[in-house]
């Protein structure tokens, strides 16, 4: 499994943890999927998510603008990033 499957699938279930009220089908989540019009994800949603990624990945996201994050693949890609650093 690829770094970013890895890091999708940690993804995943960080949501399923922070969203458990939301109807949400977590096993059709993809690459492509956007946060806000196929997620159904409010400004409130994707700025928890923010939150949780820190805490899961050790990582900080405190000068990143979270609406930077309109795909999942835009979130895998940023801690992908952030973990090489």
């Amino acid at each position: 499994m690829s770094k970013k499957n890895e890091i999708l699938n940690q993804l995943i279930n960080l949501l399923k943890k922070l969203c458990p009220k939301q109807n949400i089908d977590y096993d059709s989540i993809r690459m492509e999927t956007k946060l806000i019009e196929d997620l159904g994800f409010t400004s409130i949603d994707v700025l928890m998510m923010a939150i949780g990624i820190e805490k899961e990945f050790d990582i900080e996201i405190n000068n990143a603008n979270p609406s930077m994050f309109v795909t999942v693949q835009n979130v895998v890609d940023y801690i992908d990033g952030k973990q090489d650093d």
